[in-house]
């Protein structure tokens, strides 16, 4: 238990050094070139700070920043939304019972909310202990953060790829149950009771022309040869 914990957490790390990386060189990009101005250089002199792209830099970094805070928690909460995703996936395809379908919308958003929130909440956000493991691997060395940066990277993509997996295996289990004959004739059934409601609307069927009913015997029977 304590290893998956220390996984959560690294992997909590490096997204929120992740978030802090983009927000300074790519979407900070634009503003910290403008601050490389002499004029803005000046104003800021003038209100006492000498190095303002320092102070930003810092300020970003800050675990304590909350942009960057819930961000990367709204990652966290994704991450264990879309395992629990999966799993109901998986528990659709071994017992046939469609919980997503089947339950009110608000029912199905709790079963994916309630365990995302609680377990990121005893994880990581409990008594800000995310503030201590910061501080603890940010004292390791630089090879030891690129390993877990790797071992974080692929726990995505495993996240990811386990959620398309779970998707992809219940379209394939939904395919082949409307492929067996009975279900093929179940949707024949359907279709051919639909036609007949939409013929028969406001007519009395005992004055019904032959023809009708010779047309739904040949749509019937050309419906059925395709059954194997």
């Amino acid at each position: 238990m304590k290893d998956i914990l220390l996984l959560w957490q690294k992997m909590h790390y490096n997204i929120y050094r992740f978030n802090v990386f983009t927000s300074i060189y790519v979407f900070g990009l634009p503003i910290m070139l403008l601050l490389k101005n002499k004029y803005i250089l000046d104003v800021y002199k003038k209100r006492g700070i000498s190095n303002p792209e320092k102070l930003i830099r810092s300020t970003i970094s800050n675990p304590k920043a909350r942009t960057i805070n819930w961000l990367t928690d709204g990652f966290m909460i994704l991450f264990i939304a879309l395992v629990c995703f999966s799993i109901l996936n998986f528990i659709t395809i071994t017992s046939g019972y469609v919980i997503w379908k089947d339950w009110s919308p608000l029912v199905f958003i709790l079963l994916i909310g309630i365990p995302a929130i609680v377990i990121n909440y005893f994880a990581l956000w409990q008594n800000d202990k995310y503030l201590t493991y910061f501080k603890e691997f940010e004292k390791e060395t630089r090879k030891m953060k690129r390993k877990w940066a790797l071992i974080s990277f692929s726990l995505v993509l495993g996240i990811f790829g386990l959620s398309i997996f779970s998707f992809y295996c219940i379209s394939n289990t939904s395919r082949s149950k409307t492929s067996t004959p009975q279900a093929k004739e179940k949707i024949i059934n359907a279709f051919l009771n639909k036609a007949e409601d939409s013929l028969y609307q406001g007519v009395d069927k005992d004055s019904i022309d032959a023809n009708i009913e010779t047309r739904l015997e040949k749509i019937e029977d050309s419906l059925y040869r395709n059954i194997n």
